[in-house]
C-alpha cells in the first residue's frame, strides 16, 4: 500500500464505518528508495481491524502476481487490494470468490468504495 492509499483506507472505510466486521490485512514490503522498514510508520492506519505484516522478501507481491488471472504484467503486486468476503476460502490457487481488486488503490479507489458497500453494511447488521 502507498501513503496515500492507507490514509484513504483509514479516512474513508475504517473510520466512516466503525463497527463493521471487516479485516484488513495490510502487507509492506521495500519497493522504492523510501520504502525501507526502518522508514515504515504501521500507524497509518491504527484501526484494531487492521494486521500489519512486513514481507521483506516480497513474496506475497510475487504470489498474487504470478498467480492472477490473467497474470499480473509485473513480477510483483504492489499498491493493490483484493477483496473477499466472509466466505471466501484459500482452497484453489487464489481465494475465492475475489469480489473485486484493483491498483493502484487510489487510482481504484472509487471501484473499492462502491464494491465493498454490501460487505459493510451487511456486517454493520448482524
Amino acid at each position: 500500500m502507498c501513503i496515500a492509499g492507507t490514509r484513504w483506507v483509514q479516512k474513508e472505510i475504517l473510520e466512516k464505518n466503525p463497527s463493521s466486521k471487516i479485516r484488513v490485512y495490510a502487507i509492506w514490503f521495500s519497493m522504492l528508495n523510501s520504502d525501507e522498514r526502518s522508514r515504515w510508520d504501521d500507524k497509518l492506519m491504527k484501526d484494531s481491524r487492521v494486521i500489519h505484516l512486513w514481507d521483506e522478501a516480497r513474496v506475497t507481491g510475487r504470489w498474487f502476481a504470478k498467480h492472477m488471472d490473467p497474470p499480473a504484467p509485473r513480477e510483483v503486486e504492489w499498491d493493490a487490494y483484493f477483496l473477499y468476503g466472509p466466505d471466501a476460502r484459500w482452497d484453489k490457487p487464489l481465494p475465492s470468490p475475489l469480489i473485486s481488486w484493483g491498483r493502484t488503490i487510489m487510482g481504484t479507489r472509487k471501484k473499492l468504495e462502491t464494491d465493498i458497500q454490501p460487505l459493510l453494511e451487511g456486517s454493520n447488521r448482524q
